[in-house]
């Protein structure tokens, strides 16, 4: 028959074992489509095209939780980060012209997600930029992408809702990409370009972080593992103290 203290013990074990739930962080994605109204490629420093005509995905992913600097009004939400503002919301992005090979972007000097919303137009917006300067490379780049509504409220204000949106007659969009790198043995590579978004889409995928056990859970483990010990080593030798 256990005893109380066989209660307690045990007890001490289960709240030991038990870990807190995984954190969770929700990842935004803003997918930006559209045609480039002017622009220039160079994948090489003898080999430039026009890119005037050509469509284009810009991809934004990010997590507006994180930034430095967090406003939210009525008709008014905006996380930017960067420099002394802290985190920069944005987590990384991509761009690509006609399907083709993506350029891929992180780690940011500065990053921003705005929205607008109110009973007469609706809006949402987003920008980055970064520069890397080294004895060996040269790396600036800018991207920037906003479509507003001036007719309906159909953008959410908040800036991880998901949803869907093309551009009607009498929106206004406007974006832009400024890319480029240089080494000093003469190999460059550049996008400069205009954007038109034609549309927007924001989807939303939880990505779970692995639940660790504090301090105090682990303290607790270690009185439930002593406890069970405990318990197991007076059961084996209360049978020779009563045959004595």
């Amino acid at each position: 028959m256990m005893r109380l203290t066989d209660f307690v013990l045990a007890g001490g074990l289960f709240a030991g074992l038990s870990v807190f739930p995984a954190q969770a962080a929700n990842i935004v994605t803003a997918t930006y489509t559209g045609t480039i109204t002017s622009g220039t490629g160079c994948p090489s420093a003898f080999a430039c095209t026009q890119l005037d005509g050509s469509s284009f995905k810009l991809v934004f992913n990010y997590d507006p939780t994180t930034a430095g600097f967090q406003r939210d009004t009525p008709n008014y939400s905006h996380a930017f980060g960067g420099g002394s503002l802290g985190t920069v919301p944005i987590i990384s992005e991509s761009f690509s012209i006609n399907g083709g090979t993506a350029l891929n972007f992180s780690n940011f000097d500065s990053g921003a997600i705005f929205s607008f919303n109110d009973e007469f137009e609706s809006s949402l917006g987003h920008s980055s930029s970064f520069t890397i300067s080294t004895p060996q490379l040269f790396f600036a780049e800018k991207a920037d992408a906003q479509i507003t509504s001036l007719s309906n409220t159909s953008i959410p204000l908040s800036l991880t809702s998901p949803f869907t949106y093309t551009v009607q007659a009498g929106d206004t969009s406007s974006g832009s990409i400024r890319y480029q790198t240089t080494d000093f043995n003469g190999f460059f590579e550049l996008v400069f370009a205009d954007l038109s978004p034609t549309s927007l889409t924001v989807t939303v995928a939880e990505s779970s972080l692995a639940a660790v056990p504090e301090p105090s859970t682990w303290a607790m483990m270690i009185l439930g593992f002593c406890g069970l010990g405990f318990m197991t080593y007076r059961r084996k030798s209360k049978p020779a103290l009563m045959g004595g």
